[in-house]
């Protein structure tokens, strides 16, 4: 039970250090993968991101992990180009040894999407009412909604340089079906508990939240 789930965490962390690392600098391949954006496993508009995500599927994949991965992809190619670097750079200390900080975006890596809409609202790179909405608005809906909802809301936070940990979203959409409430519960204490925390000044690396 606890198996597949761990797995699931390793490959979509494998699949993010590539599109960063690969994909993200390429023009052919970034429109390939952008392509996906709304669509579905097995969809012609699909077809290009499979080179890419192929390798990082789990073998005999359910539809929810597979287009969690696809979408995902998708929407790390379709962000401005000012934030395309900041996922290139955390790609690149990702092979690191474990523990090594290499570059301010990765440990600034939000844990969550809630945690992410927080930072938004903390440095005050979005309103709280809006991002407060959105966020309510995509803990109402089912898959079907979410993957229609969430690369707005991504878009949005992206565009004013706000990290995403893109491997906890792939788990979270790959679960969204039956464990949503559990998930969004999870969004909205990270997103309420963090968004009026305030960071000392000479403080460069988060505490470890384990």
């Amino acid at each position: 039970m606890g198996e597949r789930p761990a797995q699931l965490r390793e490959q979509a962390a494998a699949m993010v250090r590539h599109v960063g690392s690969e994909v993200l600098h390429a023009p052919a391949q970034r429109a390939a993968v952008r392509a996906a954006l709304g669509h579905t496993p097995g969809e012609p508009r699909t077809f290009g991101a499979y080179r890419e995500i192929g390798a990082f599927l789990p073998e005999k994949p359910r539809f929810a992990e597979e287009r969690a991965f696809l979408a995902v992809a998708a929407m790390m190619c379709a962000q401005p180009a000012s934030n395309r670097q900041q996922d290139i750079t955390a790609a690149r200390g990702s092979d690191a040894e474990p523990g090594e900080d290499d570059g301010e975006a990765d440990t600034e890596a939000a844990a969550s999407l809630g945690a992410s809409c927080a930072t938004a609202v903390r440095d005050k790179r979005i309103a709280e009412k809006t991002v407060e909405s959105r966020l309510h608005l995509l803990c109402r809906v089912d898959a079907d909604g979410a993957h229609r909802q969430l690369p707005r809301l991504v878009h949005h936070l992206r565009g004013v340089g706000v990290p995403i940990d893109w491997a906890a979203l792939i788990d979270d959409l790959a679960r969204w079906d039956h464990s949503r409430q559990r998930i969004a519960a999870r969004w909205m204490r990270d997103f309420y508990r963090d968004k009026n925390q305030t960071r000392k000044p000479d403080e460069n690396t988060p505490e470890d939240p384990s």
